[in-house]
């Protein structure tokens, strides 16, 4: 046994055992340092105010389309100030237009010019796709606001489609046609050696063309069935086509034209010429009727020494619709058939030297009497005559006008004297420009006078005038293409829905006059008004239109 001695300063180890002691501590502590020690971290199960942000907004999105949503206009008010960004109020989305409302109270509304949206079985919004699938032994597009059916071959019908209204137009080869070939929104039918007819799901119905691909395809004239149930066909005598419902005009053509395959660097044809057609009933029973459209090939391109083929012979159809644009020029009689495109100032690669002036007019949604904080108009440029910035002037229109009838002799009238007219310099799509895009100009001022209307010192929104400054109408370094409302697959540029001119409106609304000022723990007596607190509380209530916070 160890004895150790104890003092009053407590006990006293022998020098060795210090030694010892201390030589085993550091032979343990080499030990230990050597071996790692786990330490058990507990995860903070709270997500980070970003990721709860993230998630809210997430499931606040029903659509699935990055915005969130909610079904009327209060909750979306009410979810814009919780969340702090923008919702959607789904009571007010259609085709062409949703309405976004701000965290401020304040909306913002996108006004397209074409359908841009289609409802899906589910009764949920998704974006318009025209890709064929196959349906109903044919194609039809994948999410498409017309009711259009391509056939798939083994018969002689090879479109059908249904018209405002209630009518329709099936369109139908003279012999039975073969299985086509699909390629995204188009059908192509080999209907003869050299020979296609192009069938293309477009944003406004269906577009028809007759490709002749060599020159020993030639033929004086093809002719094409045309059958009308619930609506008449007549044609103008400029060669339109026209499809009625009583009064009203359910859809038409162009004036039919064609072009070969020569192609500026802008994807546009160089030489489109007038194509001549007659039109000539041939069976009638009850509302539906058969007609034969026959079609000239035009001997301009045939003998032109300089012809590119394919040649293509273009009536297309296109159902009339709220939305509307086009151009004109002195010296074009022919309304454009190039429906993809609107044009403005003097085109440089066109043998016709004056300026072009370009229309468009489109719904701006329920606006009326609401204070516009700021608008834009959005348009898709493909081409310009110069990379530099080049000045566009933007009127409002005076009157209604037709997009089917206009020409340079009865163009609409753009007001230059109101205050409201705008301009943009902005340009972009010239040759080693910056690439193709939307440009904006402010048209805040027009839609506040369209808000306002023509009884409180405002005027009818019928669209916009654009042209180039009277100064520069022989520049073409002021020349600028866009796309329109209708878009081409088959185009370079103007391809796809999503680049068809489109209005961003913000505003506001007037809350509405708010309850008589009540007081608390009152009574009346004598004709007076009394209270029993020495501090009464005033209160009182109204609504706005965008569920905004009101201070009273």
């Amino acid at each position: 046994m160890l004895r150790l001695p104890i003092t009053g300063s407590g006990v006293v180890l022998p020098r060795w055992l210090v030694w010892f002691l201390t030589g085993l501590l550091a032979v343990m502590l080499c030990i230990t340092t050597d071996i790692p020690v786990a330490r058990a971290e507990t995860p903070d199960p709270s997500p980070t105010p970003a990721e709860a942000q993230d998630a809210a907004v997430r499931a606040a999105d029903s659509d699935a389309d990055g915005v969130p949503d909610r079904p009327d206009l209060v909750s979306a008010g009410v979810t814009a100030r919780v969340l702090g960004v923008a919702v959607e109020d789904l009571s007010q989305r259609s085709e062409t237009v949703r309405v976004l409302i701000n965290p401020d109270g304040t909306s913002v509304q996108e006004a397209h010019a074409a359908p841009v949206w289609v409802t899906n079985a589910d009764g949920k919004w998704v974006d318009v796709d025209y890709t064929l699938v196959a349906r109903d032994g044919g194609y039809a597009p994948k999410a498409s606001p017309s009711t259009v059916l391509i056939d798939g071959g083994g018969t002689s019908e090879f479109a059908r489609m249904d018209l405002p209204g209630g009518g329709s137009m099936i369109w139908s080869w003279p012999d039975a046609l073969p299985a086509p070939s699909v390629e995204g929104a188009t059908a192509t039918y080999a209907v003869a050696d050299g020979v296609d007819l192009v069938v293309t799901a477009t944003g406004l119905g269906v577009s028809t063309r007759i490709r002749i691909n060599t020159p020993e395809a030639v033929v004086p004239e093809f002719t094409v069935q045309v059958r009308t149930d619930g609506v008449d066909l007549n044609q103008t005598d400029d060669g339109q086509l026209f499809f009625t419902d009583g009064n009203d005009r359910a859809g038409q053509t162009s004036t039919m034209t064609a072009w070969d395959g020569r192609l500026d660097q802008f994807g546009d044809p160089v030489e489109v010429v007038p194509v001549e057609a007659t039109l000539a009933e041939t069976a009638s029973r009850g509302e539906r009727t058969d007609q034969d459209l026959t079609l000239t090939t035009p001997q301009e391109l045939v003998t032109d020494p300089q012809v590119v083929y394919p040649i293509t012979i273009d009536p297309d159809v296109t159902p009339q619709v709220a939305s509307q644009d086009t151009w004109v020029r002195n010296g074009t009689t022919t309304i454009d058939t190039l429906s993809y495109r609107v044009l403005v100032g003097r085109i440089a690669s066109h043998s016709n030297d004056n300026p072009a002036y370009g229309f468009m007019q489109w719904p701006s949604g329920e606006i009326t009497g609401r204070k516009i904080l700021k608008a834009d108009i959005h348009l898709f440029q493909y081409a310009a005559g110069s990379c530099a910035s080049r000045k566009m002037n933007i009127h409002p229109l005076v009157g209604p006008w037709d997009e089917a009838t206009v020409v340079y002799s009865n163009k609409p009238y753009g007001q230059t004297d109101t205050g409201t007219s705008s301009s943009l310099t902005q340009n972009v799509g010239g040759d080693g420009c910056a690439a193709n895009a939307f440009i904006a100009g402010d048209l805040t001022k027009m839609v506040q006078a369209w808000a306002d209307g023509p009884g409180n010192g405002g005027f009818g929104n019928y669209g916009i005038q654009m042209n180039v400054p009277a100064a520069n109408n022989s520049d073409v370094t002021y020349e600028r293409r866009f796309c329109s409302i209708n878009y081409d697959p088959t185009h370079t540029s103007c391809n796809t829905a999503a680049r068809v001119p489109y209005l961003t409106l913000t505003y506001n609304s007037a809350p509405k006059q708010a309850a008589l000022v009540s007081v608390d723990a009152s009574r009346t007596f004598d004709g007076k008004l009394w209270t029993t607190t020495a501090t009464p509380t005033l209160s009182t209530s109204a609504t706005d239109a965008e569920a905004s916070k009101m201070t009273y």
